[in-house]
Order: structure tokens, then C-alpha cells, then sequence
């Protein structure tokens, strides 16, 4: 559809959608432009300023959410506007999830995650719970991470097969288009992974090894490096830090560690990761060597109150003065999430805030906790349900989707590459 001009210095641009994302598509050859997008109240999002060119601007409208009707015009800086032109983001397939939403968010911003149901689908929504991206990942896979690309190009997220036993899962990254930019297939794969400021990526991966003194193959974990199309490079793995024969009892058959969760700190140039087979969480450098643990064998800190300990965690965050953790534990107790303060010179783990919802949540796999200067995000996976919490403890928000839907881990965002939100 063409946007109609008042300017002599602008050509004719066009809005269209292109897969899951509406793109915007304009010329302006004397002044810096950009694209504003109205919902007929108010301003939605603006893209980023363009620097003039002979050459067309072409940009992802991120941010709309889907099945909305819109305007949009091209302003330039010296404030030229062209007339609106209308058009609609792209509506949910059919058979896409749906859910309810209760309350009002104390944050803004955007939840990249993944949708598993009778079809798996990579989703980002806004803090309101409004789909604004998805895509279908085709087959019986799942998806249960999706993290946004470090350059802006689009997304990642690991693809595993629900049936296809011979079939290693995948590590797959498309553009905002939906357009697929690389997919790898990863053995062993194991849940989780990150990606670095110079675009390598962390892999959570099984380790299994022949152990004496056991009649099965040993199942532990190992964090190894890979630049996408490059050989795999080894930084640490649970057999250098533990003894499958000191450490208990293998957890699920010949499952010992069970790594579930992995995270990156840039700016210490430290991982953590998370094994629920041993109750630990490991914080450990790119050499392996390990400086803090929460939990399992040889932990840095022990708990005040030893039935305050996690069990059967998944997903953390490190924070001020200790550690936020998603604590599933068991279905008689339900799950929570749990924030313990870590005191370096008692070595002691205390809890500090805790969150229980009421009635009771069990999640049996997965869950996911994030915490901002707002407020902590809690994603209940297998319960279906997003709550966002105050500091103070008190629920603000819930999404609950449909009977059967399991949520993927959650990666917040405060924003989306080449877009703002209005004023």
C-alpha cells in the first residue's frame, strides 16, 4: 500500500507484511526520516532515524501487536510529514495458543519465549501478554529457548525432536522476517543456551561416559563453545567438578546432573549453569574453573534453614548481594520462585523474598524467574502462567493460557532492534 506524499525530497514508500512482522519501506534523499505508527489514539512506535540516502530504508515495524488495524506516515527531521496509510499486522494462525490476561504489568517491555502445545511456536508478547512475533517451528519438535540475536538480525532458539529419536536437535536462527539464517545440528543438546558479545554461542550439553562401579552409561553435562559452522570447543563439564560415586545416587535411571539451565555475564566473563540432578547451581569461567555454588556437591554455600534449599530447580539470576531461583520442588509444596541472600564470609545461603502463588502452582519441568528494578517475572511453564510480582511479594499481573500449553523459558527485553515505543 503507498503512503502519499507531501514533500518532494520523500518517495513513494510502502507498508506490507512480511511473514510474521509488518515492514516498513520508504525513500528520502535530503534529510534524515523515520516511520511513525498510530493505532488511531495514540503514537505506537516510531522507528529509528534514517540517514538520508539514495538508496531505499527498509525496516521491521517491531512491537505491534498482531491483528491490530494501524496508520503510519513518513516524517522527516525538519518535520515534513506524508499523508497516513493504513494496514493491519499480521493475525495469529488458528491453532495458535490462546490465553487470558488479569491485572495491570508494572514494567514495560517485551517477553521472547516459545509456546508449546499441539504446535511449538516462538513468540515475543508485550508486558500486556499481545502477541507482537511468532513463528511456527514446522514438525514435532519444541522449543523451549529463544533468545534475541546479539546484532539485532533476529532470533535464536533450539529446536528438539519430540519423536524422532535419530534426529539431533538444532540450533536455528532466522531473521525478523521469519526468514531461516543458519540451523546446526546439536548431539546431546541439553536445554539451554547464550550467545556472546563477539557471537559465539554457550551450549548446555549432555556428557555421557562409561563410570566405574556403574552398569549404565553415566549421563552428566558439559558447557562447550561454538561459532556457528566451527568445531565445538569444551569449557567445562561435571565430571571434572564432581564423582558421579561421591556425589549420590543417580537422579531419574542413568540421569546424574540434568542440566537445565545455562547463563552469561558479560561483564565478568563468567557462565552459571543449573543441574537439577545435584540441586546446583555452578557460576565457572571459560577455563572451567569454578568460583561460586549454590547447592549439590562442594558448594561454596550452604542454606541457614536446610529445608529452605532448592530442589529440582531450573532457571536463575544472579543478583545484588545473591541469587534469584525458580525452585519447583514438589507437587505437595508447589513451586516458587526464591531469592537468597549469600553472605561470603559465613558461607551461609538465606532466604530473603520468596514468592508462592495462591492457590499453589506444582511445575513440574521448567520455570523461569527475572528480576528488575520494577519487579520479578515468574513463568510457571508447565501451570501455563506468567505472573508479575512486586518487590514486596504481591502479584500485579497473570497471564493463563490454554489447558495444555506449556510455556518455554522467558527472555525479557525492555526493547526491540530499530523501533521505540511512542511517547
Amino acid at each position: 500500500m503507498t503512503l502519499l506524499l507531501l514533500a518532494c525530497q520523500l518517495s513513494p514508500a510502502s507498508v506490507e507484511a512480511r511473514g510474521p512482522v509488518v515492514v516498513a519501506t520508504w525513500s528520502a534523499t535530503a534529510e534524515r526520516s523515520r516511520v511513525e505508527v498510530n493505532d488511531g489514539e495514540t503514537e505506537v512506535i516510531v522507528t529509528e532515524w534514517q540517514e538520508a540516502s539514495d538508496e531505499a530504508h527498509f525496516v521491521p515495524l517491531l512491537g505491534l501487536p498482531s491483528g491490530g488495524a494501524y496508520s503510519a506516515v513518513v516524517v522527516t527531521e525538519s518535520g515534513t510529514a506524508t499523508l497516513p496509510s493504513t494496514f493491519e499486522s499480521p493475525a495469529v494462525p488458528n491453532d495458535f495458543p490462546t490465553w487470558t490476561t488479569e491485572g495491570t504489568p508494572g514494567w514495560e517491555g517485551y517477553m521472547v519465549g516459545s509456546l508449546l502445545g499441539d504446535t511449538s511456536y516462538v513468540t515475543i508478547m508485550d508486558e500486556q501478554g499481545r502477541a507482537v512475533w511468532f513463528l511456527q517451528e514446522e514438525g514435532d519438535t519444541r522449543v523451549i529457548r529463544a533468545r534475541p540475536r546479539v546484532d539485532g538480525r533476529g532470533l535464536w532458539f533450539a529446536a528438539s525432536r519430540e519423536t524422532a529419536a535419530d534426529d539431533a536437535p538444532e540450533l536455528v536462527s532466522v531473521d525478523w522476517m521469519g526468514e531461516e539464517l543458519h540451523r546446526e545440528e546439536i548431539p546431546y543438546f541439553s536445554h539451554d543456551f547464550v550467545e556472546h558479545a563477539d557471537e559465539t554461542l554457550g551450549l548446555l550439553l549432555e556428557d555421557v561416559r562409561d563410570v566405574e562401579g556403574f552398569d549404565v552409561p553415566v549421563h552428566g553435562n558439559r558447557v562447550t563453545e561454538l561459532v556457528p559452522g566451527d568445531a565445538m570447543v569444551e569449557v567445562f563439564t561435571t565430571f571434572d567438578a564432581w564423582s558421579p560415586s561421591e556425589s549420590g545416587a543417580l537422579h531419574q535411571e542413568e540421569d546424574w546432573t540434568h542440566g537445565n539451565a545455562l547463563d552469561w555475564d558479560e561483564d565478568t566473563q563468567l557462565y552459571t549453569a543449573g543441574f537439577r540432578g545435584q540441586n546446583a547451581i555452578v557460576e565457572f569461567d571459560r577455563s572451567g574453573k569454578l568460583h561460586r555454588q549454590l547447592g549439590g556437591p562442594t558448594a561454596t554455600y550452604e542454606f541457614a534453614d536446610k529445608a529452605a534449599a532448592i530442589y529440582n530447580q531450573h532457571q536463575f539470576q544472579w543478583v545484588d548481594g545473591g541469587i534469584l531461583v525458580f525452585d519447583n520442588r514438589v507437587a505437595e509444596t508447589g513451586s516458587r520462585a526464591v531469592r537468597y541472600d549469600l553472605d561470603d564470609a559465613t558461607g551461609l545461603a538465606t532466604v530473603a523474598w520468596s514468592f508462592e502463588p495462591e492457590p499453589p502452582l506444582w511445575v513440574y519441568a521448567l520455570g523461569d524467574v527475572d528480576e528488575n528494578a520494577d519487579g520479578v517475572l515468574v513463568t510457571f511453564s508447565t501451570s501455563g502462567t506468567i505472573v508479575d510480582v512486586s518487590l514486596d511479594a504481591k502479584p500485579r499481573w497473570s497471564l493463563s493460557a490454554d489447558l495444555g500449553t506449556v510455556l518455554g523459558y522467558t527472555t525479557r527485553v525492555p526493547t526491540l532492534p530499530g523501533v521505540a515505543r511512542g511517547p
